[in-house]
């Protein structure tokens, strides 16, 4: 048996640590060539480690929330190949490293922590059960964590025997919701460490609250044209669907436009007018990046935290297309299999709560943008209308803006631009 050192490899875009996620397999498991023994998490993506070689799990560096700097070792593996050292890279996309990564010879001594492999707790057999072999989605096992909880212990009531979150409840509280309001009433107090996509969001929070200063703008829209309109859109889409059976019977239409891609279009329109806001602000040279490529990142929330999926070249796009991406990038954010690229790169920064979009808000800019545009929910209201009261259908828009770039009188008017094109919504669809 020869040894191979896994290390974290510098993965680019300045890229200095990564958070460990979880670990997949135990020290003396058995792993196959390319198998994942892993997940880091870099301040662009979580990234799956591959092992570059079929062997036995001799160590392992870290737990769950450690942060190791790149070139840190993560492991260690028991193989008949050569014995080397190997930068294994992360990675997001799926696709495994190249052949050509760089190796080196290992030399007998180590610069890092030094390493006891003699130790009964670091000889666990291959055959024992490990949690890493249940089936689990990584937000379920990062609740486990975080609760101490064996997922081996869990039942499983799929049939596939993967475990959910009710799984979770079901082993936490049993079948009776009465036993969570019993454990209400106890004095006991449960501390949580931030870590992964949490810890991420905190530390960036708290970057774009203490350095950008923040205005915020709330505008009153009058949506009642454009949800007729949408409506309108949506009835005559199925109804050509139908016409055509493009359905498959019982199958689930969900491609309905939502009133977001409107939105969107909107402020892209808008845009033409106020590239100003479309900009990066640079605090170390005091420099605006003005873009004319318009890459809008719309906020969602998942299981894991808050992520900001980008739309590249959004311009380009029109209205079904936008539909078509907000759709595709939500449900690769909440699955987990978005790329670094999908979430990097963004201009300005769309977030919606839907539904539960609140009457105003006071969203927090995605730094180094200079402005975030957030949606409240659409709600009839009486309003005066041609000097008579009448049931409209209203929406607040509650933007942001970076004081330093943007000033009060400029974001109004940008504002207002939005308001124009949402009140008159056939005008989004003509060009000059």
């Amino acid at each position: 048996m020869s040894t191979l050192i896994i290390r974290l490899s510098d993965i680019g875009e300045g890229v200095t640590e990564a958070e460990i996620v979880e670990w997949q397999v135990d020290v003396g498991d058995a792993v196959e060539e390319d198998q994942i023994l892993g997940a880091v998490m870099t301040d662009k993506a979580a990234v799956d480690i591959p092992s570059p070689a079929a062997g036995v799990i001799t160590s392992l560096s870290g737990q769950s929330g450690d942060v190791l700097a790149v070139g840190a070792e993560l492991a260690r593996l028991d193989t008949p190949a050569v014995s080397s050292t190997v930068d294994q890279p992360a990675r997001s996309d799926g696709q495994t490293a190249p052949d050509n990564q760089s190796q080196k010879t290992e030399r007998t001594t180590d610069p890092g922590k030094k390493r006891d492999d003699s130790k009964p707790e670091m000889n666990a057999t291959a055959s024992q059960p490990s949690a890493s072999s249940v089936l689990a989605a990584p937000a379920v096992r990062q609740r486990a964590r975080e609760r101490n909880i064996d997922l081996r212990k869990v039942a499983a009531t799929a049939a596939n025997g993967r475990i959910s979150h009710a799984d979770l409840d079901n082993h936490l509280y049993g079948a009776s919701s009465a036993v969570g309001t019993a454990a209400a009433t106890t004095d006991s107090v449960e501390s949580i460490a931030l870590s992964g996509i949490r810890r991420t969001i905190a530390r960036r929070m708290e970057q774009a609250s203490r350095h950008i200063p923040h205005f915020s703008y709330v505008e009153e829209i009058d949506v009642t044209e454009l949800e007729s309109l949408r409506g309108e859109l949506n009835e005559q889409a199925a109804q050509a669907r139908q016409d055509s059976q493009q359905l498959e019977s019982g199958q689930t239409d969900n491609t309905n436009l939502s009133p977001l891609p409107f939105i969107v279009l909107a402020i892209l329109r808008s845009l033409e007018q106020f590239p100003q806001v479309n900009a990066l602000y640079d605090e170390e040279s005091d420099t605006v990046h003005r873009h004319h490529a318009r890459h809008v990142g719309i906020a969602t929330q998942t299981d894991q935290g808050l992520v900001v999926p980008v739309i590249r070249h959004a311009e380009q796009l029109g209205i079904h297309a936008l539909s078509a991406d907000i759709r595709r990038l939500a449900a690769a954010a909440r699955a987990g299999r978005l790329s670094r690229q999908e979430l990097s790169g963004s201009t300005l920064t769309v977030t919606s709560l839907g539904a539960l979009g609140g009457i105003a808000s006071t969203p927090i800019i995605n730094h180094p943008e200079v402005a975030i545009v957030g949606v409240n929910r659409i709600v009839p209201r009486v309003v005066m209308r041609h000097e008579r009261m009448t049931s409209r259908q209203m929406m607040n828009l509650s933007s942001s803006f970076d004081h330093r770039v943007i000033d009060g009188h400029t974001a109004a008017l940008f504002v207002r631009r939005i308001r124009t094109y949402l009140e008159s919504p056939v005008t989004l669809f003509m060009r000059d």
